[in-house]
This record gives structure tokens, C-alpha cells and sequence, in this order.
């Protein structure tokens, strides 16, 4: 039956992009965790501590 055929393609199109934004997430997530970091470390160390506790 090709209609069957077609719904499984599609479902596995489905999990792959599923699987290439979850990447994409973490990526990003990991990308904006290190800007944080390297503005961290640009702070005054007053800053960095009232950003800590704050």
C-alpha cells in the first residue's frame, strides 16, 4: 500500500528534523552559555559577584 509507504517517509523526515533542531537547541544553548562566560570574565569583579548572589 503506498499510502503507509508515504506516512513512514514522512515520519521519518519528521524524527530527523526532530533530531537536527534539538542539536540546533543545544548548540545555541552552548553558543550563548560561552558569551555568557566571556562577559562574565570582562566584569569587574564586584559585578561579577553582585551577578552571582544577585
Amino acid at each position: 500500500r503506498p499510502q503507509s509507504k508515504l506516512f513512514s517517509t514522512s515520519s521519518f523526515f519528521a524524527c530527523k528534523i526532530k533530531i537536527v533542531f534539538i542539536i540546533i537547541k543545544v548548540w545555541i544553548c552552548l553558543d550563548v552559555k560561552k558569551l555568557y562566560l566571556t562577559n562574565m570574565q570582562k566584569k569587574p569583579r564586584w559585578q561579577r559577584q553582585l551577578m552571582h548572589y544577585g
